[in-house]
């Protein structure tokens, strides 16, 4: 039998990381959204900018993902 108390912070991690990725995935269309009605030039590099970012972190996590999933040479 599983002890709760063990289940918890495992559930607690996992809540918190699906959070995080459905907050990221869409936050990159609404920084979007926003850029197509800016007239500020400054802000729209700086919302341009954190698209970039946000696309750069995703492309790295999908490349560690790729790369892990290579067979070993030995």
């Amino acid at each position: 039998m599983t002890d709760t108390r063990q289940i918890e912070p495992i559930l607690s991690e996992l809540r918190a990381a699906l959070q995080e990725k459905v907050q990221s995935g869409e936050r990159w269309i609404e920084l979007c959204e926003r850029v197509a009605v800016e007239q500020d030039p400054k802000k729209i590099l700086e919302l341009v900018s954190e698209i970039n970012r946000l696309f750069e972190a995703r492309e790295k996590r999908l490349a560690g993902k790729s790369e892990s999933r290579l067979p070993v040479n030995e």
